[in-house]
């Protein structure tokens, strides 16, 4: 696999990060997460949060002519840099977990979202042809 790469310096997505840090702990922002997390049918969920806070940053940073690649590297920093993984909230805190499931379980059927943007669901997925799942966070 091929490791992703910035056109940003190190040390410039090291203060991004921090930057972003200070901001997801603010009140404003702890009270937008809060309201998206709250709210199930609001129009913003807490990833919209997440991409309006990082796109806050990036143009902080005077990087607004290059915003989807100043972003890119935002969100890859931590594999850019692995040593920058002690400065992100997210990678620091993660809730993730490993989950239930286990080899030879049975998969949910879930939404499926095609790259087409054609909307399906996993079981449709597996009848219909071999079917390669990929998923990902940026937040």
């Amino acid at each position: 696999m091929k490791m992703p790469v910035s056109f940003l310096p190190k040390g410039l997505l090291k203060q991004m990060l921090t930057r972003e840090n200070i901001l997801r702990l603010s009140p404003e922002y702890q009270q937008r997460y809060e309201q998206a997390e709250r709210d199930s049918n609001a129009e913003t969920s807490w990833l919209d949060v997440t991409d309006q806070l990082q796109r806050q940053v990036v143009r902080e940073f005077h990087l607004e002519e290059e915003m989807d690649e100043a972003l890119l590297c935002l969100r890859s920093a931590t594999q850019i840099y692995p040593d920058l993984k002690e400065i992100p909230l997210y990678v620091r805190y993660n809730r993730a977990r490993q989950g239930d499931l286990q080899i030879g379980d049975t998969a949910p059927n879930v939404p499926v979202v095609k790259l087409n943007g054609e909307e399906s669901d996993l079981v449709e997925q597996f009848t219909s042809s071999p079917t390669v799942l990929i998923s990902g966070s940026y937040s």
